[in-house]
């Protein structure tokens, strides 16, 4: 999902002002500060051609103005263009010879073509007359050098010294954020974050990165309130919201998770994505009402989104509105048609009106999508079992066991087998089912009833009954 921010109306404004003019070809004079707000608008939507060309018109106007030419490396750079960002540099080092950020920018870029060596020779030169801020710069860009070595634990360090410096600073919290990551020193973390948010509790990049990592270390209500705090600090910070509501659908406090995604969409919506995660929190808490309303609106705003169509089947399905949940899933089929639960939705709605021929079709085409989902399987061979079409199923499980392994496979083969006739096979995959997970033999009965009255099925069924319980 991208990201959601509460736009400036004067931005924006300034924004389509801007893109007119260059339409027509009737760009007039732009302040610097205009050409700025131009560039980090450009910038922060990912449009990073745009924002170069911007940069190129500042240039054009203000060629000899070096923390232009600054910028423009800065984008190359992001944009991975590394020759073409030091050719930028060397303009710039021509206005500016004695600029440490050109030298920082510099060692940056040789550092990602391969001079590693050659780049942290000019870091450690300059570190001895270097400013504080410069020193923050450094270990940012020493941070660079180390990821592109793969040597994240120095990476870690590195951002670790220059958040020691400036515990705000934004370029070094969102690389920690990556470094933890890839380094997986989520216990380093946790404590190092909590000592910078001791000294300043209000850094909401701090508790973003401290919630992720008590979330992988599986402490979910520390990561949760983390993320929480993250947001209430900064209201704006979309992806705070939503990686915290996704950490409580991933509990099932779907309650709480419902409460930050209306709170989201009330700050960036209204919003399609938002509507259909808040449908999906209300299909959970099985508020199916208020499901189907958000997911009219949601259609209202868009349209063309399978996921809002599938969810509107899945709320027919509860409703038993079976008609109207088969036409929501193949709406959501024509748009997407590669989801494996689009095709199990039909087939289930197909099920509960007793058209089971239909039913196997679906059950088919959704094993074919996913088929190392062991219970499309399960679902698929038990239809066949009901339609006694055994053999078929048999067969069915014959190809299942290339993709997926199972005891809910393992019970529906052994039941085959029984009503073949083929006993012995039958009691010996039983015995399999059994060791491998004795508290779904109820699956047994569920396929054939008649088995809860057949003696050697029950009598090796109450042996490990008794293993089970000693």
């Amino acid at each position: 999902m991208e990201h959601r921010t509460k736009r400036d109306h004067k931005l924006i404004h300034l924004v389509s002002e801007f893109e007119a003019m260059s339409e027509t070809g009737n760009l007039t004079y732009l302040d610097e500060r205009t050409f700025y707000q131009l560039i980090g608008y450009y910038e922060d939507e990912y449009l990073i051609d745009k924002a170069l060309e911007v940069v190129d018109m500042a240039l054009s106007q203000f060629q000899y103005r070096a923390e232009f030419y600054i910028t423009k490396a800065k984008l190359l750079l992001r944009d991975h263009q590394m020759s073409k960002a030091l050719e930028i540099i060397n303009e710039a080092e021509n206005i500016s010879p004695f600029e440490n950020e050109l030298i920082i920018l510099r060692a940056r870029c040789i550092g990602a073509l391969g001079k590693s060596i050659e780049a942290f020779e000019l870091l450690d030169n300059i570190k001895k007359i270097a400013t504080k801020n410069d020193l923050i710069d450094i270990y940012i860009c020493e941070s660079y050098i180390y990821e592109a070595q793969k040597d994240y634990k120095k990476m870690f360090l590195v951002l670790k010294h220059a958040l020691q410096l400036d515990p705000l600073n934004t370029e070094g919290l969102e690389r920690i954020y990556i470094a933890v990551e890839l380094s997986k020193k989520f216990d380093e973390s946790i404590k190092f974050h909590n000592e910078i948010l001791e000294k300043n509790p209000y850094n909401f990049l701090g508790w973003f990165n401290l919630g992720h990592a008590y979330s992988c270390m599986g402490e979910y209500d520390k990561a949760i309130s983390s993320l929480e705090y993250s947001f209430i600090i900064n209201k704006n910070f979309d992806i705070a919201y939503m990686d915290c509501a996704d950490l409580c659908c991933q509990i099932s406090d779907y309650k709480r998770a419902l409460g930050i995604y209306e709170e989201a969409n009330a700050n960036f919506g209204p919003d399609s994505e938002l509507l259909v995660l808040i449908a999906s929190c209300h299909l959970k808490l099985e508020n199916l009402i208020s499901a189907k309303a958000n997911l009219f609106s949601a259609l209202r705003l868009d349209p063309y989104n399978d996921e809002t169509y599938f969810l509107l089947g899945e709320c027919y399905l509860k409703e038993k509105s079976l008609h109207n949940a088969i036409s929501s899933y193949k709406k959501a089929i024509k748009i997407e048609d590669g989801r494996e639960e689009y095709y199990e939705g039909i087939a289930k709605a197909y099920v509960q009106l007793g058209e089971n021929n239909k039913a196997v079709k679906y059950f088919e085409m959704a094993t074919e999508i996913a088929p190392e989902q062991e219970f499309l399987w399960y679902q698929y061979t038990s239809i066949l079992v009901k339609l006694n079409r055994v053999e078929e199923a048999l067969d069915v499980l014959d190809d299942a066991e290339f993709y997926a392994v199972g005891p809910e496979l393992l019970y529906c083969r052994a039941v085959c087998l029984s009503l073949l006739g083929r006993k012995k096979e039958a009691l010996v995959i039983l015995d399999e089912a059994l060791v491998d997970n004795f508290e779904m033999h109820d699956k047994l009965f569920e396929l054939d009833p008649s088995l809860k009255f057949d003696k050697d099925i029950l009598s090796i069924i109450h042996y490990y009954e008794g293993e089970t319980k000693m």
